[in-house]
């Protein structure tokens, strides 16, 4: 299926100097293994098994793929042998061009180009290597029978066998484990690559079938993969990505929720709270399925570059490490309180975040998500039972614990009851109770099959919505002005121990789930074009341990820094979770899926568009105001406390 998004490609114009430099990228995803020796006459023909399939990327000056000119009709590849052997005339026969198809689905569920020799046939037994030349027939040649050659790569090598000790058909192998092999199947493929566009004159004999060419001696990729060992990281299914996306949103949103009502009331705190969650829930669809076109971009920081240059990439980078420090520094001090109220003040807070920063270290090292998956699960729990008890003994209890004796005035309203200041913090605290989206990005590119992240972002964020009403409204309806912040100390003494007991695993789990995801993300931006990536060699290893350890001891020091755990979340929430989980998904539509006007409906573009720029506008005025209100109360409450203080 070939087609393009906004239109016709001029492959004239993506090859002058103005579109480059451009970088093309021929990948074989299927080898060709063996064959039968077929004689020009003979009607049993044999096609070598199984077919070879190849996927074209092109990358443009930035290095972003460029989805346009691979949709485009024009791109060729020709198929040559090379060789030790003599040139017979016919020894390569059948199909030599295939002509580029567009698909929406191809390896691993990724849309691209690819090409497919599905009618190769050799004539004579023996050990081939094909060779293949990407080029293009838009392309006006200088001379006759002279094309622009823009990639040359080469196959494994394919045995060809007698008639009479032929083996059989092979079974082909797997997509799923072909796709896992393709990238080292293209570092062994790259020693033999052309780098740069260069111009070959394509003779009457190499156009014919049996042309051959005299370079010789290639390495198979078996040579390569003999002493390497693959760390594949597609390992995350649907459901396993569900309690990362629940434990990264409730994990610690929910323990402030509740006291962000005693500013805005019950009317605006119920509408804002479903309304922030229907909204994050359609821009994290946005930033999902723009992803799953790009599917180059690994990180926050590659969306900046995307949509501002290198300006931009490493201004979302920054924003990105600073926002996810923070989120685990908001961890220590919820840990650091739970291990407070439990001991009864037992040691110095500052004794409790160094042994909780410890143990986020040592379980953040775990290598891949589905085994923090896994703790996922068991965080979800916990935090969901702690406020759960909460939420039903602060209903059954005769009054609030932290209400005065005597008479007393819950201040329960149904209007806005804070000043603005108390107002927009209030907000924002409800933004970063959303504000999950930057921590999805690795989630999903771990995914099995990328295409059904949007399920589990949809089941995510439904459960996350109803849980958090049910609770925010039960708590604030029966203590009112007296909620602790976090909430798990508003039912008295008993409650509030055991409550903290069971939350501080969950409380430990999240903090370990954005560590992880935290070094994850600087791990791919640092290492990617590393054979250390994806390799399971001493020097992976250390640099993992070294990311994981960087992320967690500045989160550390921050934590000791600002020991005001509900400032700290209202400060994130309004100066990097909105932009995050709003503007950023805004300015995604507006800039890089104006082609959707072609695909959809008129309807649904413009609902789109007026949807982004409302995330936009909002977006931006939330971050301006709510950080501000943030910064007077912290100015308020700081008074004389200094950094790494008891």
């Amino acid at each position: 299926m070939n087609r393009s998004r906004g239109g016709r490609v001029d492959v004239d114009e993506l090859l002058t100097t103005s579109k480059e430099p451009r970088r093309y990228e021929l990948v074989i995803v299927q080898h060709s293994e063996i064959a039968r020796a077929t004689s020009p006459s003979e009607r049993d023909r044999r096609v070598v098994d199984p077919p070879c399939i190849l996927q074209l990327k092109i990358y443009d000056k930035r290095g972003m793929l460029d989805d346009d000119a691979m949709r485009s009709p024009y791109w060729v590849v020709h198929c040559m042998l090379q060789g030790d052997h003599e040139k017979p005339s016919q020894l390569l026969q059948g199909q030599l061009t295939s002509s580029a198809s567009y698909v929406t689905a191809g390896w691993a569920h990724q849309a691209g180009c690819y090409f497919i020799f599905n009618d190769l046939t050799l004539s004579t037994p023996g050990i081939y290597h094909l060779k293949f030349l990407l080029t293009t027939v838009r392309a006006l040649p200088i001379r006759p029978n002279e094309l622009p050659v823009l990639k040359v790569i080469y196959s494994r090598g394919i045995r060809t066998y007698a008639q009479k000790e032929f083996p059989g058909m092979s079974v082909t192998e797997p997509c799923r484990l072909i796709y896992q092999r393709t990238e080292l199947a293209r570092m062994a493929i790259s020693i033999f690559s052309s780098t740069a566009p260069h111009m070959m004159e394509l003779s009457e004999k190499d156009t014919k079938n049996g042309g051959v060419d005299t370079v010789t001696n290639v390495e198979t990729l078996e040579d390569v993969e003999k002493n390497v060992k693959y760390v594949n990281l597609r390992t995350t299914g649907w459901v396993q990505a569900i309690p990362l996306i629940l434990k990264v949103q409730i994990g610690l949103g929910v323990l402030s929720l509740s006291s962000a009502f005693v500013s805005t009331g019950y009317v605006l705190g119920t509408v804002t709270l479903i309304f922030i969650g229907v909204l994050t829930t359609y821009s994290n669809i946005i930033v999902s399925n723009y992803l799953q076109r790009y599917p180059e971009i690994d990180t926050v920081s590659d969306i900046g570059y995307s949509l501002f240059g290198r300006v931009g990439k490493e201004a979302f980078e920054f924003a990105f490490i600073i926002y996810m420090i923070m989120i685990v520094a908001s961890g220590l001090l919820g840990m650091s309180t739970a291990l407070s109220q439990l001991s009864d003040n037992g040691a110095c807070s500052v004794i409790f975040v160094s042994v909780m920063a410890i143990a986020v270290f040592l379980l953040a090292m775990l290598h891949q998500a589905r085994y923090i998956s896994y703790l996922g699960w068991f965080g979800v729990s916990c935090i969901v039972v702690s406020v759960m008890i909460v939420t039903i003994a602060v209903g059954v209890s005769d009054r609030p614990a932290a209400a005065p004796a005597g008479d007393y005035d819950l201040g329960l309203s149904a209007g806005v009851p804070g000043s603005f200041v108390d107002v927009m913090s209030g907000i924002s605290t409800i933004i970063f109770a959303y504000g999950g989206l930057p921590a999805f990005i690795p989630i999903l590119k771990e995914m099995r099959k990328p295409s059904d992240f949007n399920k589990s972002v949809v089941v995510g964020q439904g459960v996350t919505i109803v849980f958090y009403v049910i609770v925010a409204l039960i708590v604030y309806t029966y203590c009112g002005q007296y909620i602790a912040s976090p909430v798990l100390g508003s039912a008295g003494t008993l409650i509030k121990k055991i409550s903290y007991g069971i939350a501080l695993s969950g409380l430990l789990i999240g903090a370990v789930v954005v560590a992880h995801l935290l070094a994850k993300s600087i791990f791919a931006r640092v290492f990617k074009r590393s054979r250390h990536f994806e390799m399971k060699t001493p020097q992976h290893y250390v640099y993992w341990v070294l990311t994981v350890a960087a992320g967690v001891v500045v989160s550390y020091i921050i934590a000791n820094c600002i020991p005001y755990f509900d400032l700290v979340i209202s400060l994130v929430g309004a100066l990097f979770m909105t932009f995050f989980v709003l503007v950023m998904p805004g300015l995604i539509f507006l800039m890089k899926n104006g082609y959707q006007r072609a695909e959809n409906s008129a309807l649904k573009y413009w609902f789109d568009w007026v949807a982004s720029v409302f995330m936009v506008v909002f977006g931006v005025y939330v971050m301006v105001s709510g950080t501000y209100a943030t910064c007077i109360l912290l100015k308020q409450q700081y008074g004389d406390t200094t950094p790494f203080s008891c």
